[in-house]
């Protein structure tokens, strides 16, 4: 069983994705430096890269992810194990703020 490179935080932060011109949502579960996972019912093939946009104090963070695996419950599509696409330093900070409130 692989490791995870780095410990998640559980959140619940809404997300939203273009696929095609269509508009996607999903909720990000768990979130960590390195990738996340999206509870959202829509699948799509692993090693899918798309733009991920969340909310970011008073706008938005956009930033890319790759789909490294597809999460299946009782049959169905629950979810998308995503991995962070290059390095963004705004959202390692986004991580690392959501580290600090959770300490508290």
């Amino acid at each position: 069983m692989q490791r995870r490179q780095a410990k998640r935080i559980n959140v619940k932060i809404e997300a939203m994705f273009h696929c095609g011109n269509k508009v996607c949502n999903g909720v990000v579960t768990n979130i960590s430096e390195k990738g996340m996972f999206i509870d959202t019912k829509l699948v799509f093939p692993v090693d899918m890269n798309f733009d991920l946009i969340i909310p970011f104090r008073d706008s938005r963070l956009r930033f890319p992810v790759k789909i490294t695996r597809l999460q299946k419950a009782q049959g169905k599509y629950v979810g998308l194990g995503l991995e962070i696409a290059g390095s963004h330093e705004h959202y390692i900070d986004y991580v690392s703020k959501l580290r600090e409130l959770q300490g508290k």
